[in-house]
């Protein structure tokens, strides 16, 4: 019987862990004070209560850059390579990933100025990303018991630290942090043209409602129906993704409410991956902190719902694509023979409990059903609607 990737039951990526045992093996603080400190969440700061005059953007622009300056504080005493295992962890990167997505969404005020932001952010995030990525291969590689790759993605990961090191010290994170979140402060309230919320929900609410509409249009012409994995199926995810970060890059300014007139195709599809996967709203965890201001904008809660669940089932085999990608690569480097190959692809398969997959099928379902259901013109119709 065929199996429909929409409805697939998530299992857990092995890859993901982030338990840190690399070459260095550093004690850990023997202050309690120091354990508390390094506490995740302790980092994240939340946006303020704020005034109807007060701009939503400058907020949680700045709540942001004082949760990743506080870590960093936090952090002086310690080697830098510490430093990074624990930042690997922290919720606080969260912040630079927030950063980066705020100076895309504000980018049509000031698009010179925005844009330079951005890839000051975005250097920070890629870079993260590539460590973390390296740190979860090198955790593979020790899986699979072969000490060839292992040692190939022990000097991958080594090199990646040592390229995450530098940038966030040429930065100024690591040695200026209290500055460099001050000085970067100043330039977003000295470029960002939004004076208060008023001015912000309606800024956002076209933002998210023009994606939507211009992704829609798109998936109504197969946009995403391609040979290459990049161009199609992550090229979607990507910019289902993007929908759902911007409305998250805004927390605290946004509440969530379900839909009580969902179109029928909406409200069945809805109740379909209910009947399937779960109960949505308790296994797909949205943040979803309280209201800072007194008209914030309203996410329509199903349908946010169900593009988190299409995000999260693309990822999932995006992630594991990506190691067999990374493993391919370091095999045809190391002048592996196809056994040897074949041997390694195997053990993957059975340590990611993976299977082979059609992806550019797999798009063209995900396109399908987004396209038959109208889900997308639906959000932006339910999203102009519950925020009139």
């Amino acid at each position: 019987m065929r199996r429909n990737w929409l409805l697939y039951p998530f299992k857990k990526i092995i890859l993901i862990t982030f338990s840190f045992s690399l070459l260095f093996n550093f004690s850990i603080a023997k202050n309690d004070q120091c354990s508390d400190v390094f506490s995740a969440k302790n980092f994240m700061l939340s946006p303020h209560k704020l005034k109807e005059d007060e701009s939503w953007g400058n907020d949680v622009f700045q709540s942001n850059l004082e949760s990743i300056s506080l870590f960093f504080s936090a952090s002086k005493n310690l080697p830098i390579t510490q430093t990074l295992e624990r930042l690997l962890n922290a919720d606080v990167r969260k912040s630079f990933f927030k950063l980066q997505s705020l100076s895309k969404v504000y980018e049509n005020l000031n698009p010179d100025e925005f844009k330079q932001l951005r890839n000051f952010f975005k250097a920070s995030e890629d870079a993260l990303g590539r460590y973390a990525l390296q740190h979860d291969l090198r955790t593979m590689a020790e899986k699979i018991q072969n000490q060839d790759l292992l040692n190939f993605f022990i000097s991958t990961e080594i090199e990646s630290q040592k390229n995450l090191s530098e940038l966030l010290q040429k930065q100024g994170w690591v040695n200026q942090p209290e500055k460099l979140s001050s000085d970067l402060k100043n330039k977003m309230f000295e470029i960002n043209t939004l004076d208060n919320a008023k001015q912000d929900k309606k800024f956002l609410i076209e933002n998210l409602t023009s994606d939507t509409n211009k992704l829609s249009k798109e998936i109504d012409e197969s946009k995403f129906d391609e040979a290459e994995i990049e161009k199609g199926l992550h090229e979607l995810r990507r910019r289902l993704r993007w929908l759902l970060i911007q409305i998250g890059s805004m927390d605290g300014y946004t509440v969530r409410q379900s839909e009580t007139d969902l179109s029928p195709a909406v409200e069945n599809l809805y109740q379909q991956i209910n009947r399937t996967y779960g109960n949505l709203e308790q296994k797909i965890k949205i943040a979803s902190p309280s209201p800072q201001t007194p008209a914030p904008i309203v996410i329509p809660r199903k349908i946010e719902l169900i593009l988190s669940y299409y995000v999260k089932v693309i990822g999932d085999f995006k992630d594991k694509a990506e190691v067999f990608i990374a493993f391919d690569k370091a095999m045809a480097t190391l002048n592996f023979s196809q056994g040897q190959k074949d041997k390694i692809f195997q053990a993957l398969k059975t340590n990611l409990n993976s299977e082979d997959v059609d992806h550019r099928k797999l798009a063209n379902e995900f396109q399908k059903s987004i396209r038959e259901t109208q889900l997308l013109k639906e959000f932006a119709l339910q999203l102009d609607k519950v925020n009139e």
